[in-house]
């Protein structure tokens, strides 16, 4: 996926798991640890930072810092270690301060691997566990811009999914805007009150 691709699923699952959870007693026990996470407040802005915060690390880092060592746009960040470490540390926050946001952070990260297909790509999926190397990508920035524009326009199921990820963001704002609440989203990540 390249953008919309993971913004508009995780943005979409939130959304469905907010509306769904909020103010309905008759949940599923295996829901009802997330409608919690809800209850406190859900911060919609931080799970779009979540939805793209693999690639807002990985890229600069392997295509930019260490692109001698690395050349790959997949590497830490990408790993069930990355969210793992942001997990268990939401869960220790979660317990001593009742703040969820790093809990969001790692799900929508987790989502995010979800839907990169991270399993086809085992080494870096268990990094360090099979190897410390990550593989490499001997693309230069002009080349990897091309590819992802040859992947977008040919290959469909990439376009659909980022077509399907427009929607949803765009369906989104658009009830944001309606309901006027685009100022409490902005300045809290609300959107209700």
């Amino acid at each position: 996926m390249i953008f919309f691709g993971h913004e508009g699923p995780v943005l979409g699952a939130a959304w469905l798991g907010y509306r769904a959870t909020r103010n309905n007693n008759n949940l599923p026990a295996l829901v009802k640890p997330l409608a919690r996470l809800f209850k406190g407040g859900f911060d919609f802005r931080i799970a779009l930072i979540g939805a793209i915060l693999p690639d807002l690390i990985d890229k600069p880092l392997g295509h930019l810092i260490f692109k001698g060592q690395i050349a790959n746009g997949r590497i830490f960040a990408h790993t069930l270690l990355f969210f793992l470490i942001l997990f268990i540390t939401g869960l220790w926050l979660y317990r001593r301060r009742q703040k969820s946001w790093l809990i969001t952070l790692a799900m929508a990260s987790l989502g995010h691997l979800i839907l990169d297909d991270i399993w086809n790509a085992p080494v870096t999926m268990f990094w360090p566990l099979l190897g410390w190397q990550f593989p490499r990508m001997e693309l230069d920035l002009f080349q990897l811009a091309v590819k992802i524009l040859d992947v977008l326009l040919h290959n469909p199921v990439i376009f659909f999914v980022e077509m399907v990820g427009f929607l949803i963001c765009l369906g989104f704002f658009i009830d944001l805007l309606k309901r006027k609440k685009v100022r409490l989203f902005i300045l809290k990540g609300a959107i209700d009150d």
